[in-house]
C-alpha cells in the first residue's frame, strides 16, 4: 500500500527538479548573475543608465557624506536628475537644500569660485561653500 506522505514527498522532488532543469535549461539561466545578485548594489550600475547619477552616488558614498545640496543647474538642465534617482541611489545620504557639502556639475564650477573643491569625477564635483 502507497503511503500518501511519501508520494507527496516524492511529487515535490520531482516538481522542484523539472522547475531547475526549466530555469537553467529552457531558460538559459547564468549562474554568474544569480551568483552576482547576491552582492550589495548588485544591478544598480546596469539599472542606472547616467553616468552622472552613478558618479553623484560614488562621491557621497567615497566621503560618507550625510547630507548634501545640489547645484540648481543639475534640475533645471535637459537630461538632468530626477529627485527619485538622487534619493534612491544616494541613500542613506539625504538631500537637503542648503547643506554645506554641495554636488555640482564640473561645467558649472565657474560659478563656486569660493567654494573648496574635494573631489571631482568626470562630471561631478563635491565642493564645500562656506
Amino acid at each position: 500500500m502507497l503511503n500518501i506522505k511519501k508520494l507527496e514527498s516524492y511529487a515535490n522532488v520531482s516538481l522542484y527538479f523539472l522547475l531547475i532543469v526549466y530555469i537553467f535549461f529552457i531558460v538559459r539561466f547564468d549562474f554568474e548573475i544569480f551568483k552576482n545578485s547576491l552582492k550589495p548594489d548588485a544591478g544598480l550600475e546596469k539599472a542606472i543608465k547616467r553616468e552622472k547619477v552613478l558618479e553623484l552616488r560614488n562621491l557621497v558614498r567615497k566621503h560618507n557624506i550625510d547630507s548634501f545640496d545640489l547645484d540648481p543647474y543639475f534640475m533645471r538642465r535637459p537630461g538632468g536628475f530626477s529627485s527619485s534617482s538622487i534619493i534612491t541611489t544616494t541613500y542613506p545620504s539625504r538631500y537637503i537644500p542648503g547643506s554645506k557639502d554641495l554636488m555640482i556639475f564640473n561645467e558649472n564650477s565657474s560659478n563656486f569660485i569660493n567654494c573648496d573643491i574635494i573631489d571631482s569625477e568626470k562630471i561631478v564635483s563635491y565642493v564645500i561653500c562656506p
